[in-house]
């Protein structure tokens, strides 16, 4: 009996050290996972980038920043400051030309080749980059309000700088201004990343980021980093909408401190996996209505529409009341649940 017993116990150990060994290598290779996807979104150059001064910046690959500087500088170009920006792992040389009236930016990164962008600025939205951007970053997709066009690494600034005078003639066209640089390049940054983030990742794109990191891609991460951007710019609309209501100024301060936590977006392009959320999550849907809210996930048409038509199917004391529709950043109707009294 106590063989037997001893048997079991033994069992019983080498399960528990097979399954604790089994967890601590899923744990590893999850975090592995993540990691992976960490340096592949770094390597898109997605971040909020803030542009700090640098008198005298520590200079990843100095030769070739002195060469693009001497260049610019025998352009006549003045300079705009020199700019650390640890979020994108580089540095800033910036200098402005009066004709034709454009910024030039050397870029000295930590882990691509140093290029140069000569932008020129056609108002406050649009503008046209003659750029020698490497490959790891050409596939990014750009603004549609923005034109570009690559040469090869290497090129001399001044065939960038004719390309921006060339694309200036016929167009009105705003000063390049020292002062004006730092702000205006932290405003294209934000509005670049912000659109680059809405976009599906290219599968090509991705895996040229990931091989130039040395990270072996296997599909999931493109899904996984696809799936977060998904739900990113769901909430981030969400919000935009909900602030755009805000501002409306049909509320009062104390009303919309009650609201505010209550309230939930619809648009009409609002991905269908999310709209069955807008009950769930503010609502107790009754089980007889449970299919129809389940198949707004499966659902086709306009969103607003079919979460309408679900919501007159909730009994007057259960449905979302229309608070408001806005028209900025997109045309939304705006819900609350039954919870505030206002």
């Amino acid at each position: 009996m106590l063989k037997i017993l001893g048997v079991v116990f033994l069992i019983l150990i080498g399960s528990g050290v097979a399954f604790f060994t089994w967890l601590f290598f899923k744990f590893r290779g999850s975090m592995q996972q993540q990691a992976r996807i960490t340096a592949i979104e770094q390597g898109m150059h997605t971040p909020t980038i803030v542009l700090e001064s640098s008198e005298c910046p520590e200079l990843a690959q100095p030769d070739v920043v002195a060469d693009l500087e001497e260049q610019v500088i025998a352009l006549g170009g003045a300079s705009c400051g020199n700019y650390a920006a640890p979020a994108a792992g580089s540095r800033l040389f910036a200098y402005t030309l009066e004709t034709p009236p454009v910024y030039v930016v050397n870029y000295d990164h930590d882990q691509v080749d140093p290029w140069t962008d000569v932008v020129l600025r056609f108002d406050a939205e649009r503008s046209f980059t003659a750029s020698t951007v490497p490959e790891i970053a050409r596939g990014a997709p750009r603004h549609p309000d923005d034109e570009i066009t690559f040469f090869a690494t290497g090129t001399k600034i001044g065939v960038l700088v004719q390309a921006a005078a060339e694309r200036a003639q016929g167009h009105a066209t705003l000063p390049a201004k020292p002062d004006r640089f730092k702000s205006y390049f932290e405003e294209a940054a934000e509005k670049s990343s912000r659109y680059i983030r809405t976009q599906v990742i290219d599968q090509d794109w991705l895996t040229s980021i990931a091989d130039d990191a040395g990270i072996e891609l296997t599909g999931e991460e493109a899904a996984q980093i696809n799936s977060e951007r998904a739900a990113e710019l769901v909430m981030q609309t969400e919000n935009d909408c909900i602030k755009s209501l805000a501002k409306s100024g049909d509320f009062t301060a104390a009303q919309w401190d009650d609201l505010r936590e209550c309230l939930v977006a619809v648009w009409d392009d609002m991905p269908s996996e999310y709209v069955s959320a807008v009950f769930y999550n503010h609502v107790a849907v009754p089980v007889e209505l449970e299919s129809a809210v389940d198949s707004l996930e499966e659902g086709r048409g306009l969103a607003r529409e079919r979460v309408a038509l679900v919501n007159a199917e909730l009994s007057q004391a259960q449905r979302l009341i229309l608070v408001g529709s806005v028209s900025t950043p997109v045309e939304a109707d705006i819900y609350r649940n039954q919870m505030p009294s206002v």
